[in-house]
């Protein structure tokens, strides 16, 4: 895998001075480094909450804003919910930034494998992955980074096309000290390590050793309809993560299959959340999940 570094080295006078921003993409080893973090430098670390209705709807932003005098002494911060405004916290002090992707393929079996595993410990249900990828957002990892990371509002992203995306992702990843693959994990925390004097100690965190859903089983129909509707997301990750620019081409018609799907989400969303509160439903597809029945639905 090919990891793309940005930034200049810094002098060591400063270096107890830097903030470390992990932006977390979902599904991109991002519990692995909240655990490091946490474990090693505890007392520096912020994770802001999300943002709440109804405010979250009004605002480019999707964090709470944290007190000023709770920032003192923090030097790590990392989540879902942060975005590129709240650096502007941290005046005067170098800010290192990492984010790490995933293919769309990938990312979709992973989801997929992690909510249902998550859903049979509750004693619910599982359903099939055309019903998930149907509930599912297009190019997830793109759509992360434009609307949580460079904050740039929804309907505003709905609308432009996949080559603006990529050009506003390169634009707003250009100064980032780490950029790489969801697999460069220990490669950034042993950054962080040697930088920071932490453990060398990588301990991997929300694996699934028991995937049902993989790409062997899944159809060639099924892998081809993922890669062309999610080629923002693929184009991504080759250029960062692979061999250079990527060849993927973009048609016409990607913001219209986003905003389409954008309007049959919520029916499908449904039909799962009924299909995963059924006690004995057959809501599988044959990929292999024994089902549990919550003994109080009998």
């Amino acid at each position: 895998m090919k990891t793309k570094l940005t930034g200049k080295a810094d002098n060591k006078g400063e270096r107890t001075s830097h903030v470390y921003f992990a932006y977390h993409v979902p599904k991109c080893a991002g519990s692995s480094i909240d655990y490091y973090i946490a474990q090693n430098f505890g007392d520096q670390f912020l994770r802001p909450a999300r943002l709440k209705a109804p405010r979250i709807h009004f605002s480019s932003r999707n964090y709470q804003q944290p007190e000023m005098g709770a920032l003192e002494g923090i030097r790590f911060v990392s989540g879902h919910w942060i975005g590129r405004s709240l650096e502007a916290c941290f005046p005067g002090r170098p800010i290192r930034q990492s984010i790490l992707l995933r293919d769309p393929l990938g990312f979709y079996l992973s989801y997929y494998n992690y909510r249902m595993k998550r859903y049979q410990s509750q004693g619910m249900q599982a359903f099939s992955f055309d019903l998930f990828y149907r509930t599912r957002p297009l190019n997830p990892v793109s759509s992360f980074i434009l609307t949580r990371v460079l904050e740039i509002p929804a309907p505003l992203v709905r609308l432009m096309s996949s080559e603006e995306k990529l050009h506003r992702i390169h634009e707003g990843l250009r100064d980032f000290w780490f950029v790489g693959s969801y697999r460069d994990c220990d490669q950034l925390l042993a950054m962080i390590a040697r930088e920071e004097g932490g453990s060398v100690d990588f301990a991997s965190r929300n694996k699934n050793p028991h995937k049902a859903v993989t790409e062997a089983t899944l159809t060639d129909g099924q892998v081809n309809r993922i890669m062309e509707e999610n080629s923002l997301d693929q184009a991504l990750y080759e250029h960062y993560c692979m061999k250079g620019d990527s060849a993927v081409a973009f048609s016409p018609s990607d913001p219209l299959k986003a905003i389409l799907k954008d309007f049959q989400r919520p029916f499908y969303s449904y039909l799962s959340h009924r299909l995963r509160e059924l006690p004995d439903q057959q809501a599988a597809d044959g990929h292999g999940f024994k089902r549990k029945v919550r003994p109080e639905s009998w």
